[in-house]
């Protein structure tokens, strides 16, 4: 036993606590992991939610600019009977299309913000 008890003093250096660190550090990470788990589902639905909303509000832009556009044509034919007027909206692929395609590490969420970029009125005799 005195002998055991020798060896065991060469250890003596040994942080007695590390085991019990360990078990802490490694619930703290098992934990930690989890909660990372729930917050990539909540921001995964957030996304989802972000883009069903885009998409309604897009829909609703262009249903609102159909009706304008459309009174607009009625109206400017009773203003001016021998012409013809339109709205016609301006879009950022519109532009894109003319110009050099260089801007490509523009953030996804930059170009739906800028879906579109101004309204045109084309009139005519």
């Amino acid at each position: 036993m005195h002998r055991v008890n020798e060896k065991l003093k060469k250890f003596g250096h040994v942080n007695k606590k590390a085991f019990e660190q360990y078990q802490n550090f490694t619930t703290q990470r098992d934990s930690l992991n989890e909660r990372k788990g729930e917050l990539d589902t909540s921001a995964k639905s957030i996304q989802d939610l972000i883009k069903v909303l885009d998409q309604r509000k897009d829909e609703a832009i262009e249903r609102t600019f159909g009706q304008v556009c459309t009174n607009f044509e009625e109206i400017f034919e009773r203003l001016v009977p021998a012409g013809y007027g339109r709205l016609i909206m301006q879009r950022k692929d519109d532009e894109d299309a003319s110009q050099d395609s260089m801007e490509l590490s523009q953030d996804s969420l930059q170009e739906q913000v800028e879906k579109y970029i101004g309204i045109a009125i084309k009139v005519g005799l």
